[in-house]
């Protein structure tokens, strides 16, 4: 997927070039599996790594930040390249460069190096994930918003084993030493996930690079199309960009809110005054497994989307699935005062809200691809990167919240965006949306 592609020359998908188009497929995906996994890896982390190295909240919330900041900004630039060379070896590159950073994180010692770490590793997989989806949607041929879904529902999987197995992974190779883990040790052993992410390099060089940019006729329908008609398509579109832009962001708040959340609840159930390594890695775990449980709700109802909805109902569902999440972020505060099944019961309100402000993202993605065919890497840049950008204000909005209005107004908030990302759609052209 590329930001600019009105300029390039397409060629008809041939499913026998470059390997067969299912084979193909199926590797794009498995690939997403494996670099979500990485992409989670530091944010499930940061709590220990914030009491590790003494991280203050302004910045937490700029490491939160500048992930979303390189992750979306990478997009057009990856995507001019790509369509002045007409390749996709820009996104390979990114993937190898996220690799490689990921497997340093061992060995940071200060915020700044952490942030440098973080920008790099964000930058890659942003590259990655735009060329992607766009050669995921291309190889499934009719069935896009299906494979659009597969894709996605592989990323979420792979974001819940990075969020839930990361901190393990570092508990693991952390060996005790008075009654205390060794974690600088344990931090260090992740230099061992470059090699199964060298692997994934190779395997999506293969999967990616002969796959076209767009559909052969797609320029030519398009110009087909009366110029209210095409104007309907880019207004559908903005409004698709814009609720894109509020989910994202609640997603970043949320992560900084579970952060806080998560610290809480371990330092109340232990009954310490401040966390200390072995606390902190507890907090990373339960926050790794909350972060995990809004990605199985984002991925399970991403893929039944794909499989169940129809074009007239996509609409209502873009709509009524915000809703849920709300209503899911409006019942966290009232979860420390049950009398058990505390973490039970944050668990599900998480799941509930990654179907809020996720579930619909693959239906985002493939219908704006339908509405621009021309421009799909676009339309995709734009549901995705673009999109992402933006909130990278999300932790300081989180921040700022809690600082106004406590915890639990924070989360009561941010139901009220994510309200508001449904409200959005509710000006999407019904009649157009089924006729694309």
């Amino acid at each position: 997927m590329t930001l600019v592609e009105a300029e390039i020359v397409v060629r008809p998908l041939n499913p026998q070039s470059g390997g067969r188009a299912p084979g193909r497929l199926a590797a794009t995906i498995g690939v997403h599996y494996t670099v979500d996994a990485f992409a989670f890896v530091i944010v499930a982390l940061l709590p220990l790594l914030t009491t590790r190295l003494g991280l203050v909240p302004w910045q937490v919330a700029t490491l939160l930040a500048a992930g979303s900041i390189c992750s979306g900004a990478i997009q057009p630039i990856v995507a001019w390249l790509t369509d002045l060379y007409d390749t996709r070896l820009f996104a390979t590159l990114g993937l190898f460069v996220a690799v490689i950073s990921i497997g340093l994180i061992g060995f940071v010692d200060s915020f700044a190096m952490l942030l440098v770490v973080q920008c790099l590793s964000s930058a890659g997989i942003g590259a990655f994930h735009p060329p992607a989806v766009a050669a995921a949607g291309h190889l499934s041929g009719k069935k896009r918003t299906l494979g659009v879904s597969c894709f996605f529902l592989a990323g979420m999987l792979g974001g819940v084993c990075g969020n839930t197995l990361s901190p393990l992974w570092v508990g693991v190779f952390s060996p005790m030493v008075g009654g205390e883990p060794m974690v600088g040790r344990g931090l260090r052993s992740l230099a061992f996930l470059m090699i199964p992410g060298l692997a994934a390099v190779v395997i999506l060089g293969w999967a990616i690079h002969s796959a076209p940019h767009s559909h052969a006729d797609a320029h030519k329908n398009h110009a087909e199309l009366s110029e209210h008609e095409r104007r309907l398509r880019w207004c559908a579109v903005a409004l698709l960009f814009l609720s894109n832009v509020l989910r994202f962001t609640v997603n970043m708040i949320l992560l900084y809110l579970y952060i806080s959340w998560t610290e809480r609840y371990v330092l109340s159930r232990s009954g310490a005054g401040a966390l200390s390594d072995s606390l902190g890695l507890e907090a990373s775990t339960f926050f790794g497994v909350l972060v995990g449980s809004m990605q199985v709700g984002m991925g399970a109802i991403g893929l039944a989307a794909g499989f169940l909805l129809r074009a007239r109902h996509e609409k209502v569902a873009l709509v009524l699935m915000p809703a849920i999440g709300a209503a899911a972020l409006v019942g966290v505060p009232f979860v420390d005062a049950l009398p058990m099944g505390v973490a039970a019961a944050a668990i599900v309100l998480a799941m509930l809200a990654g179907v809020g402000f996720g579930s619909m993202i693959p239906v985002s993605i493939s219908l704006a691809q339908r509405l621009l065919p021309h421009r799909t890497g676009l339309a995709s840049s734009l549901m995705l990167g673009g999109a992402w950008m933006f909130a990278a204000t999300g932790p300081f909005i989180a921040k700022w919240a809690e600082g106004r209005f406590g915890l639990a107004g924070a989360f009561w908030f941010t139901a009220g965006v994510l309200v508001l990302s449904g409200l959005v759609v509710i000006g999407l052209p019904g009649r157009v949306i089924r006729e694309a």
